[in-house]
């Protein structure tokens, strides 16, 4: 799901647009979301919010290439699955500066040990992963 910001003074600051891997926009379009081509959407939205089952389609759905055509400015969040995105591509984009930022709050493996960049040290990026109930 995306959502790109509106103008001031426009009925909504927010539109969400979303992208169905197997086509059944019918479903997002009974929620007020418009449906969009995943491409236009990662090159368009303002913040990516991943709501998705990991399957052998969706595994590294968003990726360097995915990364690359996202705005500078624009947010990925992944509350889904953590297989959906490529964490070592993920440092990268956010140290190369090709995203504002990201939120997850999983992971593709739990604890997540991503080298050689450790997550605490990269700007823009948020991390609060699920771990057994551990969390307080």
């Amino acid at each position: 799901m995306g959502f790109p910001k509106g103008r001031s003074g426009s009925s909504s600051l927010w539109s969400p647009t979303g992208f169905k891997p197997r086509g059944r926009y019918n479903l997002i379009q009974k929620k007020g979301v418009k449906p969009t081509p995943l491409k236009r959407l990662i090159q368009s939205a303002d913040f990516i919010s991943l709501h998705l089952p990991l399957n052998s389609t969706t595994h590294h759905l968003i990726g360097a290439q995915a990364l690359r055509l996202m705005k500078p400015t624009a947010y990925l969040i992944n509350t889904a699955r953590g297989g959906l995105v490529d964490e070592k591509a993920l440092l990268l984009a956010l140290k190369d500066g090709w995203i504002g930022g990201a939120a997850l709050d999983v992971m593709e493996d739990e604890p997540w040990v991503v080298n050689p960049v450790p997550r605490t040290y990269v700007r823009g990026f948020g991390a609060l992963p699920l771990q057994g109930g551990r969390n307080i």
